[in-house]
């Protein structure tokens, strides 16, 4: 307050006197020290807080199917049970393209194998059984998750009937009349194929009797 202006932006109040540009009615006042220096303080930004983490679920050693437990198991060497098995299906598929039947007359011969027509679906039956037999063999050599039993039986059972049935099957053709056709290789090799799936599906079946 003074009675004479001081400087620039004073002003005169009703009582005469003249006071700073600060002091004016509705004028900011200056910001102190304290102020200034939380001014040129950041302000930290509040993270959010991360949520918890889920703990993992631990993995099962192998999956569990409807029909029944399955498991993983590591890649093995098959033994001789499964080595029979493997031959003998492999033996009896490609046996299967080559000639179940021959006709001769004369200078004519005619052959027909597995797959074609008087010999399908009964002689094919030869293959899908050995067939499958085989394949229940591979997957189990090979580790892959299967499950230990289908419905009430186990995989050693289901080869042994698919081998059973795959030998009496190629066994009921040579009592079967063949109007006067020869058999061919692919028969005789089917024949003994499928009797080396029985034999190893019985071999395997002894063994997970005795486990």
């Amino acid at each position: 307050m003074s009675t004479t202006p001081q400087g620039p932006g004073w002003w005169q109040a009703s009582d005469g006197n003249w006071y700073p540009p600060e002091l004016a009615p509705g004028a900011a006042p200056a910001p102190g020290p304290t102020t200034a220096a939380a001014a040129s303080t950041p302000t930290a930004t509040p993270q959010a807080a991360s949520p918890p983490s889920t703990p993992a679920a631990p993995r099962s050693a192998g999956s569990q199917f409807a029909m029944g437990g399955g498991s993983a198991r590591a890649r093995r060497a098959p033994d001789a049970a499964e080595i029979t098995v493997l031959a003998g299906a492999g033996v009896v598929l490609l046996a299967s393209f080559l000639a179940f039947y021959e006709v001769s007359a004369g200078p004519f011969s005619d052959s027909r194998n597995a797959w074609g027509k008087g010999l399908f679906p009964l002689a094919t039956l030869i293959v899908l059984f050995a067939v499958a037999a085989g394949v229940l063999v591979l997957v189990r050599v090979l580790g892959a998750e299967v499950p230990d039993r289908i419905v009430s039986f186990s995989r050693a059972q289901i080869v042994l009937v698919c081998g059973g049935f795959a030998a009496l099957q190629s066994v009921a053709f040579l009592v079967v009349d063949h109007a006067g056709a020869d058999f061919g290789v692919g028969y005789w090799l089917m024949l003994l194929g499928s009797l080396a799936v029985l034999v190893g599906a019985i071999l395997q079946f002894r063994a997970d009797a005795t486990t």
